[in-house]
């Protein structure tokens, strides 16, 4: 009798031990759709975004949905946890803390882009203003998969890809018409090698003169590691006279491996956040 009652009084006093969960574990290195907001082809392309950024840069960027916050962190501010998160994968490159956090929890009605202890503070405005333009109008009308969308996008290209080229971050004055400007650009540079591949379409085969026939098959030759690039091996083939053409590419070294494709890499607690 005496232990039951110990043990109902254990629990009164400490209910949430019992409740609590550790932080979810990684499925992937780019994309963590726990809450299950994309489907089999937005979580495609969204991946397709996140390897080509790592690829291009060495950024490491990350997707994560749950439906809520509660079940793993409920004493902690949305901050704080999204910070822990980060820190507890080991988010982007070790040495230059250089990773994006993108954490969207449609329960809680909230989300947060948490940058890397490389990126100073004056990065934190421009990721305001990117969760304000790119992601919460779709939030809003709970369009999550467009949202998600819309917003990695327009995050890698005003974000990760300046970052990576050693840009400033932008001031919080500048003209929408540079922010359009600016995001043409990036999202050019962004898919360039998709955009060139289909481009050559357009071309004459340099053999028969004829248009249309072209196409580009790339195959890895040699993978990448964390201590040495890898190349390719690229194929222009018209499928009207046989002519092809070959030639290599080189692909950059990837980070070394911690917890599920992660890093190593730490958040200071750098980044913004929004509700809708």
């Amino acid at each position: 009798m005496v232990r039951h009652f110990l043990y109902a009084l254990v629990l009164c006093l400490f209910p949430m031990v019992s409740i609590a969960q550790p932080y979810p574990s990684p499925i992937s290195p780019h994309v963590n759709d726990l809450a299950q907001l994309l489907d089999t082809k937005d979580l495609a392309e969204v991946r397709g975004m996140l390897k080509l950024l790592k690829a291009d840069t060495g950024i490491q960027m990350t997707v994560v949905t749950l439906e809520s916050q509660a079940p793993y962190a409920p004493d902690e501010t949305l901050e704080e946890f999204a910070t822990n998160l980060f820190n507890d994968w080991g988010i982007g490159d070790a040495t230059r803390n250089d990773g994006i956090l993108v954490l969207v929890l449609p329960d809680d009605r909230a989300m947060r882009i948490e940058l890397g202890a490389g990126y100073d503070a004056s990065w934190n405005n421009e990721a305001g203003r990117v969760i304000d333009r790119s992601y919460l109008p779709s939030f809003r009308s709970d369009k999550y998969a467009r949202g998600i969308k819309d917003g990695v996008a327009v995050t890698i290209a005003l974000l990760a890809r300046p970052y990576a080229l050693g840009q400033p971050a932008p001031k919080s004055n500048d003209s929408p018409l540079v922010f359009i400007v600016g995001l043409f650009a990036a999202v050019v540079f962004t898919f360039r090698r998709w955009l060139g591949d289909r481009v050559i379409k357009l071309r004459k085969c340099p053999s028969c003169m004829h248009r249309g026939a072209l196409s580009v098959r790339r195959t890895t030759t040699r993978n990448a590691s964390s201590d040495a690039k890898g190349s390719g091996h690229k194929t222009l083939h018209c499928g009207r006279c046989d002519h092809s053409e070959s030639s290599t590419y080189v692909i950059n070294r990837r980070s070394s491996s911690k917890k599920r494709g992660f890093g190593g890499g730490r958040s200071s607690g750098g980044g913004a956040s929004g509700r809708w």
